[in-house]
This record gives structure tokens, sequence and C-alpha cells, in this order.
């Protein structure tokens, strides 16, 4: 009885150290009230928050595109055919854009790939912050761009398409005391 009750605490880690290993990371392991028990199970959380934090860089890394911080095509296809499914089911509108710089390769040709990066860098904050947090904004390939605007009205995809415009005409890329644009 007494090597029983002893044993209790660690009888209580059995269950979340199977989830654990089966691969499930929302397991928390709570107190017993023994402290070495207690030692153990923050040391369990301390690792399952760590895989998380883990977990969560592969997912972004695996989704984003690494100079920009945009989806990547992978993800946004993802996203649209998700997208497509909702209108089918639910109807609705959205629109989707496509970007490709003009000049892109003359600039980053003659200016260097850093000059280049600096524009497709500049590019990614602009439409951002044109899109709604529900759009998904990728950097679809070298110098091209999408936009899913979900849930737009036509008028609403009209002025987005007209902003976009817009700020694209308005885009300079200043270097090495040359001024460039990219529209």
């Amino acid at each position: 009885i007494i090597v029983r009750w002893a044993l209790n605490p660690l009888s209580d880690l059995e269950e979340p150290l199977t989830r654990l290993a089966s691969g499930e990371t929302d397991v928390i392991v709570k107190n017993t009230g023994d402290k070495e028990i207690d030692r153990i199970g923050h040391a369990l959380n301390t690792t399952i928050c760590a895989l998380n934090e883990r977990d969560e860089s592969l997912r972004r890394m695996a989704n984003h595109d690494g100079l920009t911080g945009l989806a990547n095509r992978k993800y946004f296809v993802e996203q649209m055919e998700k997208e497509i499914g909702r209108i089918a089911t639910n109807g609705g509108c959205s629109a989707l854009f496509f970007f490709d710089l003009d000049r892109f390769k003359y600039i980053n040709d003659t200016l260097g790939h850093a000059a280049g990066d600096k524009l497709l860098i500049r590019v990614a904050e602009l439409l951002l912050s044109r899109v709604r947090e529900r759009d998904v904004v990728s950097r679809f390939g070298g110098d091209e761009f999408t936009v899913l605007a979900r849930s737009v009205s036509r008028e609403g995809a009209v002025d987005m398409a007209n902003s976009f415009n817009q700020i694209m005409r308005d885009m300079r890329l200043m270097e090495a005391d040359k001024v460039f644009s990219v529209n």
C-alpha cells in the first residue's frame, strides 16, 4: 500500500506521457503536489512548449517566403482552393490579383541582388498596406505577387485594383543615384 501510494504521482504522468509519445503536443502536465514529480512535470511542459514553438516555426518556414515574409506559392494555392470551396458551398465573391514587376530583371542585373531584394520587400510592404487582414498576399514567384481578396464585392475588387495600380505607378526605387519604376 505504501509503495502504491508513493508511486501514485508517477502514475499520473502516464497519460500525458503516452499522449506526448503518440505525437500530441497539446498536453499539459498538471502539478501533483509532490515536489520531485512537479519538477518532472515542469520540465515536460517546457519541452512541450519548445516543441510547439519549433513546429510553428517550421510551419511558417514551409508556408512563407523567406525574403518578404509573405505567403509562398504553395500556401497561396491551398488558401485559394479553400476559398473556391467556400464560395461553391456558401456563395459570395472574392477576387484574385496577379502582379508581375516590369523592369525587375533589369534592376536586379544592373544594380545587383541586394537592390532587387530591396524592391521585392518594398512591393510586399505596399501590397500588405492595401489589403484587409483576411486577405492573402503571396510572393508567387521571383518577381510575381498575388493577392486573394476574400469576400469582396465587385465594386470592392475594382477599388482594390485601382489602389494596387496607383501604388505600382507611384512606386520608385532609388539606388546608386538612379530612380527606377516598376510599372
